[in-house]
């Protein structure tokens, strides 16, 4: 497992892309100071190491944006933010339900939100009434909803590689510089 660190410290125009109920582009880095970390990961159980050293970094609150295509290891490494945050049960993905509720100390709700096209559907999910900061919101499939998500939102994407290597990029604020793999 490696671990790159890029410190934004400039910000250069970016065009907004039209994806799902928003838009994605400029408005995921909004400022100097932004990290991106990239972690190349070898098996599951890395990615899951990972996952609970990232839920050590977050705060009730946070909303996670997860990117990444199915078998990514997204749901993989939330088993890790899970474990992270002391939560005991089992993990899974919230594809047919879209949310998966996980009671603890700091709760953690997983959505999925491969099906939803329209803010209609969105407001079916009842996602705003998880905004009321007293959880940690991971979000599958963010892309579709990415123009309602809250600011700040930190953004973690997933890549598969050869077998079981994963590259995860998180896009967050300095908490996540100096991170150890």
């Amino acid at each position: 497992m490696y671990t790159i660190y890029i410190k934004i410290t400039s910000i250069a125009p970016m065009p907004n892309i039209k994806m799902g109920i928003g838009e994605l582009g400029a408005g995921q880095i909004k400022e100097k100071g932004t990290t991106i970390m990239i972690i190349k990961t070898t098996s599951p159980e890395e990615t899951i190491a990972v996952g609970e050293q990232i839920a050590a970094m977050l705060h009730v609150g946070n909303v996670i944006a997860y990117q990444g295509d199915m078998g990514a290891g997204k749901t993989t490494f939330t088993i890790g933010l899970a474990k992270g945050l002391q939560i005991d049960g089992w993990v899974s993905s919230p594809t047919f339900a879209l949310v998966h509720e996980y009671p603890g100390e700091i709760p953690l709700c997983h959505f999925d939100m491969f099906r939803i096209t329209t803010m209609d559907d969105l407001y079916s999910t009842g996602f705003f009434d998880y905004l009321d900061g007293t959880r940690i919101i991971a979000v599958e499939w963010s892309e579709n909803i990415i123009g309602a998500l809250p600011d700040g939102f930190l953004t973690i994407a997933f890549a598969k590689g050869d077998g079981d290597e994963r590259t995860i990029t998180i896009t967050g604020d300095e908490r996540f510089e100096n991170i150890s793999t």
